[in-house]
């Protein structure tokens, strides 16, 4: 998998498609097939290496790759006719195929899953060390915001991590996977229905750790969604 992502290019469609697959195939991110084209046709026109590979992480980049597919359009050609018909592929939950195809070409980038996304949330919740523009809690959605994850994301890893050189985040996203594992498992083994107590009371653990990939409504507005 590094070989094929580290220092590559997206500027040729048959090696876009080719990592699009393995990352699904990889992180079983159950896209469906015919919208693997579309995405991988999506990444391959944003002409995205020079941000991608800036030494400055481009937090927008992901948000363009996951929520700019929403309406591509996949040509089919009939192979009786010379002619093809345009269809709008409706393209969805891609905002954490779009971090892990960022991450594994620059791991600089975090990885935006349902576990990172909800064990951070969790612990923000058990001890805040994160507000947005320090005044207001993030909720589940607007972690589904590139911008406001990566800065959440760099505030728990100066926060529990310091400035340790031999924390990488590939590390971190390692972590919080393996940190939702054990809590997933220690819930299921112990029959467990709640965990310890926060702030505002006993919650589930699978509500926060399950935080689907819906937009928020100021995206929406800015990828012209509905």
């Amino acid at each position: 998998m590094e070989k094929r992502f580290e220092g590559s290019k997206n500027t040729d469609l048959q090696e876009v498609l080719i990592k699009a697959a393995l990352l699904d195939i990889f992180y079983r991110t159950r896209i469906p097939a015919n919208n693997i084209v579309p995405i991988a046709r999506h990444i391959e026109a944003m002409n995205i290496d020079e941000r991608l590979y800036n030494e400055e992480i481009d937090v927008d980049l992901v948000n363009d790759i996951a929520y700019g597919t929403s309406k591509y359009k996949k040509k089919i050609f009939d192979k009786e006719k010379e002619d093809a018909e345009d269809l709008n592929i409706q393209i969805s939950n891609v905002y954490s195929f779009a971090s892990k195809y960022c991450s594994w070409h620059n791991p600089e980038y975090p990885i935006a899953d349902s576990y990172s996304k909800g064990m951070l949330f969790y612990i923000n919740k058990a001890d805040p060390f994160y507000k947005i523009g320090g005044v207001k809690t993030p909720s589940k959605v607007s972690l589904n915001d590139y911008r406001v994850f990566y800065e959440m994301y760099m505030a728990f890893k100066k926060r529990y991590f310091g400035n340790n050189p031999d924390i990488s985040n590939k590390k971190i996203d390692t972590y919080l996977w393996k940190y939702a594992q054990i809590k997933i498992i220690d819930l299921k083994k112990n029959n467990l229905k709640c965990i310890v107590d926060l702030k505002k009371g006993n919650e589930r653990l699978s509500y926060y750790i399950k935080i689907e990939s819906e937009m928020p409504s100021y995206l929406k507005k800015k990828y012209n969604q509905k």
